[in-house]
């Protein structure tokens, strides 16, 4: 495993948080009715913070790629042939897996190799459907170089396209779900379901990230002074938000600026966690634990819907009677949720030490000289 000292621990430990959150939520289903009510309270949009983490540091690789000097269509090719070696190969070795193992309706699978499954609508959750938020990261490294060149080439200054290009999606965004939210029917459920998967209301999230590596990289010195602040605020909006979403879930407000607040509050994190190295004379057990489960995230996020699908399959066909005792199903359910985590755990490092990574780097060797 490529750990390296040089690693930020302070932003694994944060995509370690987004990756257990989007654990927790999809194990959900293996919790015993009885304890179901209290298992919501670890409940959090893991992927929200995965977008905001995403555009921090891939905002942070753009703009030091890039600058008034150097941004030009081939440093964008380079910009782009660096990000899809990255993400490509596990996306598209899990879509051919799910083409092995699940239904789908043959008139929407072209959709899911050109990221145009969820571009303005809910995805098919029955084939591939937590594939949504990989749409969204496409589009976001397609978007982002083209927006900004174009800008710049109108004459706007590096700095100012970037920013330009911030506040025009955020803001569009943010608009565009109010007049979304205001024509559904039902924002509890299915209808919501649309602002919450489509790419072009969650493209925001990102914005945030890139937001922070703006700050970062042109204000230093606020960006320093005030991290201590931003977590303590950080922290406070957190406890807000979870005691809000307990009582007022479904209230129009809440659910317009959920993702809004969830956004905020992982970039408030992000300062003081991006100071946080690695201890080289204590790179203790912990520290390689954190690391290690950041470095799998993306295998992981991808094969634990696999795994949570299998185990309940099993459950279905070999326990699918109802009348057994109740003490019984609980034993079943811990054993499938300990299963669970240990067996996408398991398979997900796998994935990543045997192919993940070396696909990436093979096909970087090969596309940059």
């Amino acid at each position: 495993m490529k750990q390296g000292n040089t690693r930020i621990l302070g932003l694994d430990i944060l995509r370690s948080a987004a990756i257990f959150f989007v654990m927790i939520t999809h194990g959900a289903r293996f919790i015993p009715k009885q304890i179901s009510e209290y298992y919501s309270l670890l409940f959090f949009d893991g992927v929200g913070i995965f977008f905001v983490l995403s555009g921090f540091l891939i905002g942070n690789i753009f703009i030091k790629q890039m600058s008034s000097e150097k941004i030009s269509i081939d440093e964008i090719k380079i910009f782009w042939i660096k990000r899809w070696t990255r993400t490509l190969p596990n996306y598209f070795l899990f879509l051919f897996i799910c083409l092995g193992i699940y239904t789908f309706s043959e008139g929407e699978i072209w959709k899911y190799f050109i990221f145009v499954q969820n571009l303005t609508s809910n995805p098919n959750t029955d084939f591939f459907g937590w594939s949504w938020s990989l749409s969204v990261e496409e589009w976001f490294y397609i978007l982002l170089p083209l927006v900004v060149y174009l800008l710049f080439k109108l004459g706007l200054s590096f700095k100012k396209s970037i920013l330009f290009y911030i506040i025009i999606t955020i803001s569009a965004i943010s608009i565009g779900r109010i007049i979304q939210y205001y024509s559904i029917r039902n924002y509890k459920y299915e209808d919501f379901e649309l602002i919450r998967y489509s790419v072009f209301y969650r493209l925001d999230s990102i914005m945030f990230g890139v937001l922070g590596a703006f700050i970062y990289n042109y204000y230093p010195s606020f960006w320093s002074k005030n991290k201590k602040k931003a977590v303590y605020i950080g922290i406070s909006l957190l406890i807000i938000n979870f005691l809000i979403s307990k009582f007022i879930t479904y209230s129009f407000p809440y659910r317009i600026l959920e993702f809004t607040i969830t956004s905020t509050i992982a970039l408030l994190f992000i300062p003081y966690l991006n100071t946080i190295r690695h201890n080289t004379l204590q790179y203790n057990t912990a520290q390689k634990f954190i690391t290690t489960f950041s470095l799998i995230s993306y295998s992981l996020y991808l094969v634990n819907p696999i795994v949570s699908d299998g185990i309940s399959y099993i459950i279905k066909v070999f326990f699918e009677e109802t009348n057994k005792p109740r003490i019984l199903w609980i034993v079943i359910f811990s054993i499938s949720y300990f299963c669970f985590w240990g067996i996408s755990l398991l398979f997900s490092y796998i994935i990543y030490h045997l192919f993940e990574i070396k696909a990436t780097e093979y096909l970087r060797k090969k596309l940059i000289k």
